[in-house]
């Protein structure tokens, strides 16, 4: 009896491999063409058919299959070379079981950028080249690496001298503590291009990236578009950039949208005749688009063995300004209504933004044994900052094996891993340095009310070189609200330190 069981569970097993329809495989190659039909993973000889050239259209060929009568899983395999993305890649739930991958030994990037060329010099050490219509453009990367928009003072700070005088407007007067403040005369100067230029400020544990909407010189006073979250005091420290008098040090650059022209300067053995020099043009790489509440998911997608780069930020008229943590920069990867999607063994860089968040009713999702460095904002992010319905809960996210670092290079507030609203989640075993604010965040309410962070488990993390003297009241650990069942344990931790004038800073912090 239990042979002839053996025999049955043998043979429903077969049937149902040999029922199981095989992967479509697609292919992607700088050699192939969108209109082919992407089944070769090299061109004919007639040249007739061949690989596909661009990522978005082998999803496309893929949902045309399904559209047919297709069915079952699909791969897209990319060999090496670089796809440019001109708007985010969308994934919705007819995507669902499809993996992106690059051909074993490859090295396929996906990119959000595009090439500057056309260098000439202008002057000892100043090059320009024509910017393409471009415009908001926050990054510049030569060489694969990333310059600096061009700032004053070049290191260090500039120091807030005061609160300003109140505005007058229609007639009455309006608290100006949070959009204006006093300097040292010498430090700004009304430029031509100041309503271009922004400041970064500091604040405890945040800074803002505001616009500057006009300087008075003879009241050594600066006025800005939009609020910082707090008033400004005496000593505070910023700097501003994206202003053309700023550009006077090696690696930096600036734009200059009204004359369409991107000007840098080298630095040492940069050979401008021959750099490599992008553009970010894109402020999202990949969106998976589901509808929880319509019962629309995205399921099982897979990036895997790939480099994902390059995306702009785009200030807002009113500048940007958070509470805390960096909270309201969207992702590069951003996920909504996604179940079982995996990141694994990629390279995430060179952003304007965070890389990857699993937002709204994102569950058993994973991102493993990767590359995140070299972003504006952060790194993983988990679950939203409101208290969400049960159809938008996010939980059982894994974040785990990842090295996590460079961060916070524009939103110095921004954590490595974020777990907002979000329970039963794991992040282990990731080493998560270099960056200036806090190594891990769990959790986002404060006081005792009700949340939805529960049963989260970090562990065996490698937390190092964080706060870096620029911010404080942050740790390599930071817990905020009320997280029953939530387990923090073996991590290893040094190297935390804060601003010398700050609220201090810790390896785990209760908050």
């Amino acid at each position: 009896m239990v042979r002839l069981l053996c025999l049955a569970v043998l043979l429903v097993a077969a049937v149902a491999a040999v029922a199981a329809p095989a992967p479509l495989k697609l292919y992607v190659s700088p050699a192939g063409n969108d209109r082919w039909s992407g089944t070769l993973a090299r061109p004919n000889a007639a040249h007739t058919d061949g690989p596909l050239a661009t990522v978005p259209a082998a999803r496309d060929a893929v949902r045309r299959v399904r559209a047919a009568g297709g069915a079952g899983p699909a791969i897209v395999e990319l060999a090496t070379g670089t796809y440019r993305l001109t708007e985010p890649l969308t994934l919705q739930p007819q995507d669902s079981d499809l993996t992106f991958t690059a051909t074993p030994g490859s090295h396929a990037v996906i990119s959000g950028g595009r090439a500057i060329a056309g260098w000439k010099q202008q002057a000892p050490g100043l090059w320009a080249a024509p910017a393409g219509g471009l415009k908001d453009l926050r990054l510049l990367f030569v060489n694969g690496r990333r310059a600096t928009l061009a700032r004053s003072p070049n290191e260090g700070y500039f120091r807030i001298v005061g609160k300003a005088l109140p505005f007058v407007e229609d007639g009455k007067e309006r608290d100006s503590s949070k959009q204006a403040f006093r300097f040292k005369p010498g430090d700004l100067a009304n430029w031509p291009d100041v309503a271009g230029g922004n400041v970064i400020v500091f604040y405890h544990w945040e800074t803002g990236m505001l616009r500057l909407k006009s300087v008075d010189e003879a009241g050594a006073t600066a006025v800005l578009t939009g609020e910082m979250k707090w008033p400004f005091w005496g000593n505070q420290r910023y700097y501003v950039e994206n202003v053309r008098a700023a550009l006077d040090a090696p690696g930096e650059w600036y734009l200059d949208a009204a004359r369409d022209m991107v000007y840098y300067m080298p630095r040492p053995g940069e050979d401008m005749k021959k750099a490599q020099v992008v553009a970010p043009v894109v402020t999202q790489l990949v969106v998976l688009q589901g509808d929880a509440a319509a019962g629309l998911l995205v399921e099982r997608i897979r990036f895997q063995n790939l480099r994902l780069q390059h995306t702009n930020y785009v200030l807002e008229p009113e500048g940007h300004a958070d509470w805390q943590a960096a909270v309201t920069v969207r992702a590069a990867f951003q996920a909504n209504g996604a179940r079982n999607c995996v990141i694994d063994n990629c390279e995430i860089a060179g952003l304007g933004n965070y890389a990857v968040w699993f937002e709204n009713a994102c569950r058993n999702n994973a991102v493993t044994h990767s590359y995140i460095h070299d972003c504006s904002a952060g790194g993983v992010r988990l679950g939203t900052g409101g208290l969400p319905n049960e159809t938008n809960e996010t939980g059982f996210n894994t974040v785990s094996d990842n090295l996590i670092r460079d961060l916070g290079r524009d939103f110095y507030g921004a954590v490595g891993v974020w777990v907002g609203h979000a329970s039963d989640n794991i992040v282990a075993h990731n080493e998560i340095c270099d960056l200036n604010y806090t190594g891990i965040s769990c959790g986002w309410s404060w006081g005792f009310g009700p949340t939805k962070h529960h049963r989260n488990r970090i562990e065996y993390n490698y937390i190092h070189h964080a706060g870096r003297g620029r911010l404080c009241d942050m740790a390599a650990i930071y817990t905020l609200g009320i997280s029953p069942g939530t387990v923090v344990r073996n991590n290893l931790i040094h190297d935390i330190w804060d601003w010398e004038e700050g609220y201090g800073a810790g390896g785990i912090y209760p908050d």
